[in-house]
């Protein structure tokens, strides 16, 4: 049996480590989105497109997941500016650590979405 082993070419045993790196990648994530973080229901948000050299309205809505930092309880930032923080990837904790910083300040209320692309995106979403 060992020495059958031995003939199996190298490729098929990177194939074979992917795939069960693979199947284990599904049971244990080792990063977690904002969506799964995120406890209120998505905002939905109307989506746009280019027709011709006109935005024109599309019928469809994209559900945005989006942490909401210095609003209120009726999710309004109460006549602060309301800034949206765009570049922060779901694993790296220092965006998130940062739009707290500045709720704290209470002058502005942070908007922290969830941006598709970064891990799994629900719907459909238009480019």
């Amino acid at each position: 049996m060992k020495q059958n082993l031995g003939r199996v070419p190298g490729k098929w045993w990177g194939m074979v480590i992917y795939l069960g790196l693979l199947v284990l990648s599904a049971f244990f994530p080792f990063f977690s989105s904002i969506e799964r973080m995120a406890k209120a229901p998505p905002v939905m948000v109307p989506a746009f497109d280019y027709q011709g050299d006109q935005v024109v309205p599309l019928a469809t809505k994209i559900p945005v997941h989006a942490k909401l930092h210095g609003f209120d309880a009726q999710q309004s930032p109460g006549g602060k500016p309301v800034l949206v923080y765009l570049h922060r990837a779901p694993w790296d904790r220092r965006g998130t650590r940062f739009c707290e910083e500045l709720a704290k300040t209470g002058k502005v209320a942070v908007i922290e979405p969830f941006l598709p692309g970064f891990g799994p995106t629900p719907g459909n979403v238009p480019s």
